[in-house]
């Protein structure tokens, strides 16, 4: 209840003469509420708000709960029953708020006239937007998922859903979906979301500027998906395959999972990511593709690396 530190200036004005002194405790807001010691304290989430306050000298407690995310009406009511309760002079509170929510707004048309876009028209997205979807990780801010629904690219998070508008080239607007409508009045346009591609081309991170604080964006990996592979299939991939002239590698199979080995270097566990398709689980843009013949027989495969593409026949 006592300063720790000064959180703002908060300079009385005529119409608000008693409200000055903003500082800060261990948790709690400190002010003057015309002449009077309060220490009060917030909290919101989606759908609700909240305000705690008392007056330590006039043995008054203030407690404020609504069910608007948001809202103003719990500092209202707050300042309402605080000028009646100290018998203090009162002041029609909500006509101030309204007035400051009009200059606010009045502040924001002025602003759009003389915002220039950075958007650049004419563009479209590098990939087909089959391509963007899949698992995105980040180690401090989870997993989410990006799916294709009716043409659109939808990004589905433990929280919301949102539609990723396209804005230009790989960047898009999220747009908040409401009871599974788009809602084109909740579009975070501050947190534009930018795809980037790996070597082979592929669309491999997003990157989200979500902490106006720090100047690089947040990067998501992309996850690739394990496909299922049966015994049998797997089997078949196992052998030796000539490379170079000099050179021949192995894949072959320890507790029923597929392992590359090149001489000289370290054995790759191989991860299925599609059609006869595999992953290097160490390496990031390092892949195998086995080539059947007609007869259903592995016949070569193909490293893809980020230097290129090169085969090995199976001997």
């Amino acid at each position: 209840m006592s300063s720790q530190n000064v959180s703002g200036a908060n300079l009385p004005t005529n119409q608000t003469p008693g409200l000055h002194l903003q500082n800060y405790g261990y948790g709690w807001q400190l002010s003057s509420y015309k002449g009077h010691y309060r220490v009060e304290h917030g909290g919101a989430i989606d759908g609700f708000r909240a305000s705690t306050s008392f007056f330590p000298s006039d043995s008054l407690g203030i407690v404020v709960l609504s069910n608007q995310g948001g809202s103003l009406i719990p500092s209202i009511v707050r300042n309402i029953i605080s000028d009646r309760m100290l018998n203090e002079e009162k002041t029609d509170w909500l006509k101030l708020v309204i007035k400051e929510m009009k200059e606010v707004k009045k502040n924001e048309k002025e602003g759009k006239k003389i915002f220039i876009s950075s958007k650049k028209g004419g563009t479209k997205p590098s990939h087909l937007l089959e391509d963007y979807a899949g698992y995105y990780n980040h180690p401090g801010y989870g997993t989410f998922q990006l799916l294709v629904k009716n043409d659109s690219l939808f990004a589905i998070t433990p929280y919301i859903t949102m539609w990723l508008n396209h804005y230009h080239y790989d960047t898009f607007v999220p747009v908040e979906v409401v009871n599974g409508k788009v809602d084109t009045l909740l579009s975070y346009d501050d947190f534009l979301v930018t795809f980037s591609s790996n070597n082979q081309g592929e669309i491999s991170s997003l990157s989200v500027k979500f902490e106006p604080s720090i100047d690089e964006p947040i990067v998501f990996g992309r996850e690739l998906k394990e496909v299922n592979v049966n015994k049998e299939t797997i089997g078949r991939y196992v052998g030796e395959y000539q490379l170079t002239s000099q050179v021949i590698t192995k894949v072959y199979l320890k507790d029923e999972v597929l392992y590359l080995f090149v001489p000289g270097q370290p054995e790759y566990e191989l991860y299925p990511i599609g059609n006869n398709k595999f992953v290097l689980k160490i390496l990031e843009g390092y892949k195998l593709e086995f080539i059947f013949d007609k007869k259903g027989k592995v016949t070569e495969v193909l490293f893809i690396q980020p230097n290129g593409t090169f085969k090995a026949k199976k001997k």
